[in-house]
């Protein structure tokens, strides 16, 4: 993997995690985090969504949010490899999901839990950000951030079978409730196709679907292919087309073209458990996913080609629940946790652990996302 570079893009990261809380879990796998889409399907919050972190000021630090079964959100520096504050309280439960993004020009942390609630986080002021979002009638176990008509929004899924589009402004729901899914939605993301805003949703009932944000709506019919739960959905680019790669129980990632709603060539298989997460990125130039399962490996594969790109990166002694892909120092990584309660960093380059893992959480590490914030006026 020398010579490997990710493409700049807008700090957005859509984290969706676990298929319902600590007791689901043990029986319908983890998920999902996806991060730096191509700029193609790339919404902006307010028109200045970030540098991308291989473009950082000295101004900005690159951070890994995580959230855990030990219902809290952890905030990590990935220069100085410790806390940027005290843990995050506010769920009373696990947090399945987190996302990163701006509102009003501040760096914030967007999370869901099985408390039925997402959670807005003033990443500057390490503080929650007003009420909690209620509406799901059950656990919350994946979240997304993006546009919409200009206003800065949140996509969530959940145990009630729904997706919910939030405005991060006003501190409500837009519109009614989502529904096309028979199963609890295990994870979301967001993206445009022909210049609309979509999320793609994925669930237990084996199908991902395609959600026109604007018109509040399905686009076309589901997408099938895996024989089991679909616990992660990741957006990018593949040959100048969008598309999504999800993951699922079933041990494979598939590839699906938006524009045309079918697949793009046969399962990527490795895996030899659940597929619990999976992110998108670029790498020497050529599109990538990353994936996280039940067998405690991280994968990366080449996405033009259908097929792994170098070894497993071995290091988690337990499931691997989620990923992110980012840059650090101009380097690519990918940043993972697991139920070993540890977040690990990734030199995808190299193909081996940068650093030594993140230690805090109490519990599972269910959802990772990548981001920036403002370095301390001190430094």
């Amino acid at each position: 993997m020398a010579g490997a570079t990710l493409a700049p893009a807008s700090v957005l990261a859509d984290t969706v995690a676990d298929s319902g809380g600590s007791d689901a879990r043990r029986t319908a796998g983890g998920a999902p985090d996806a991060w730096r889409l191509p700029p193609i399907l790339q919404p902006r919050l307010n028109g200045d969504w970030g540098i991308a972190m291989s473009m950082r000021t000295p101004n900005t630090r690159p951070i890994v949010v995580s959230g855990s079964d030990d219902a809290t959100v952890r905030v990590w520096d990935l220069d100085s490899r410790g806390l940027v504050s005290e843990p995050l309280k506010g769920h009373k439960g696990t947090v399945n999901a987190v996302a990163v993004g701006k509102l009003r020009g501040r760096p914030i942390a967007v999370s869901g839990g099985n408390d039925r609630t997402v959670r807005l986080w003033d990443l500057d002021a390490g503080r929650s950000l007003g009420a909690p979002l209620e509406g799901h009638r059950r656990k919350v176990l994946a979240v997304a951030v993006g546009e919409l008509r200009d206003r800065p929004i949140a996509v969530s899924g959940g145990n009630d079978n729904t997706v919910r589009v939030w405005d991060l402004e006003a501190g409500r729901s837009l519109g009614a409730p989502l529904e096309g899914h028979r199963g609890n939605v295990l994870a979301v993301a967001v993206g445009e196709l022909h210049g609309r805003p979509i999320a793609v949703s994925a669930s237990d009932d084996f199908t991902l679907w395609v959600w026109d944000l604007e018109a509040g709506e399905p686009l076309g019919g589901p997408l099938e292919a895996h024989e089991n739960f679909v616990n992660a959905v990741a957006l990018g680019e593949l040959h100048d087309r969008p598309i999504a790669v999800s993951g699922g129980n079933d041990k494979t990632l598939w590839v699906w073209d938006l524009e045309a709603g079918g697949l793009l060539g046969g399962p990527l298989v490795g895996h030899e458990g659940w597929v619990n997460a999976v992110a998108v990125g670029e790498l020497g130039g050529r599109p990538v996913a990353v994936s996280g399962g039940n067998d405690g490996m991280v994968r990366v594969w080449d996405l033009a080609a259908g097929e792994p790109l170098g070894e497993p990166l071995v290091g988690h002694d337990d499931w691997v629940n989620a990923v992110a892909v980012g840059a650090l120092g101009g380097r690519p990584v990918a940043v993972s946790g697991g139920n070993d309660e540890m977040v690990r960093v990734w030199d995808l380059e190299a193909g081996h652990p940068l650093g030594e893992p993140f230690a805090g959480h109490e519990d599972w590490v269910t959802a990772v996302a990548l981001g920036e914030a403002p370095r301390p006026l001190a430094w």
